[in-house]
């Protein structure tokens, strides 16, 4: 590489003086590094005459690839350090359908104000299929909840923090307004859930709508008697508003909190766009109204 920036400094002088002067190195040092290049190669790169040096044919053609060279070469190394300083790569997340939803607004949103020459790339991924993005490399970081992962060697998980579980219905629900009620007191109704709440939650004697589109989740609980099961932070605005109601629901039976975990390989090491992104989803977590760890 030195000896091709050596060459190129040559060629856009078209003195050997000028150009050592400008590389700040000696004339005989820099003679003695074109000759080594041309020597290796067996090529002539430049005429010396008394009028002046002139680049070659074939010199021509080699200086040519020499810039493109250097070009690339002054690339990586401004990417590479963007790499090493988490400003820049590509980073790959797999979250499950309520984390989604609460989280990624928030993350996309940072990403593309502070950091953004990130390329990110968000998953809603199916319970079977958390683990499985991480073996197959689909993704570097997944966000699920601690009961949705079977213990791995393979996977490492750590607790960042919980989001409490509600039971939500519409303003004008027959339960809306009732005082503190047991599992067994919801009988009859409908519950509207994701695939990642709990089954012991789930009762035979009433229906149950699945699906894991959180925004299509709100609009049926909007619509009907179903009981949506759902972390109260999600509907926040219309909580306030009192579109939906939250039900006082106090049966110890049942978990009132969800422990979310960040899964990655085990022995993997995170690149630093991928451990900046995992700081902002913990902070924007922690931070959340309700969380086990805002309290």
């Amino acid at each position: 590489m030195r000896k091709l920036r050596h060459a190129l400094a040559i060629a856009e002088c078209r003195n050997f003086s000028v150009a050592a002067e400008r590389l700040n190195i000696s004339q005989p040092a820099l003679s003695r590094s074109i000759a080594a290049l041309e020597n290796a190669y067996g090529v002539r790169i430049f005429d010396r005459s008394r009028s002046g040096v002139f680049v070659t044919m074939m010199g021509q053609q080699i200086l040519t690839q020499a810039e493109a060279i250097l070009r690339l070469s002054r690339d990586l190394d401004h990417n590479m350090r963007l790499y090493g300083s988490g400003a820049a790569g590509t980073v790959r997340i797999g979250f499950n359908a309520m984390l989604a939803s609460l989280l990624i607004p928030t993350l996309g949103r940072h990403v593309l104000s502070a950091m953004p020459q990130v390329n990110l790339r968000t998953d809603v991924r199916a319970l079977s299929d958390l683990g499985r993005s991480l073996a197959a490399n689909r993704d570097e970081l997944i966000y699920c909840f601690d009961f949705q992962l079977a213990p791995s060697d393979d996977v490492m998980t750590e607790p960042i923090g919980s989001l409490p579980l509600g039971f939500i219905v519409r303003s004008g629900h027959p339960l809306a307004g009732k005082g503190p009620m047991e599992i067994d007191d919801l009988t009859g109704y409908p519950f509207i859930s994701g695939s990642e709440v709990p089954h012991p939650l789930r009762s035979d004697a009433s229906g149950d709508f699945t699906c894991n589109n959180m925004h299509i989740l709100r609009d049926v609980a909007h619509d009907s008697d179903g009981i949506w099961l759902v972390t109260p932070r999600f509907v926040a605005r219309e909580l306030a508003a009192g579109t939906f109601v939250e039900l006082a629901v106090t049966d110890k039976h049942i978990p009132i909190t969800l422990p979310v975990v960040q899964g990655r390989l085990t022995g993997r090491s995170l690149s630093p766009a991928a451990a900046a992104v995992a700081q902002v989803i913990a902070g924007s977590l922690s931070a959340a109204p309700g969380s086990q760890d805002s309290a």
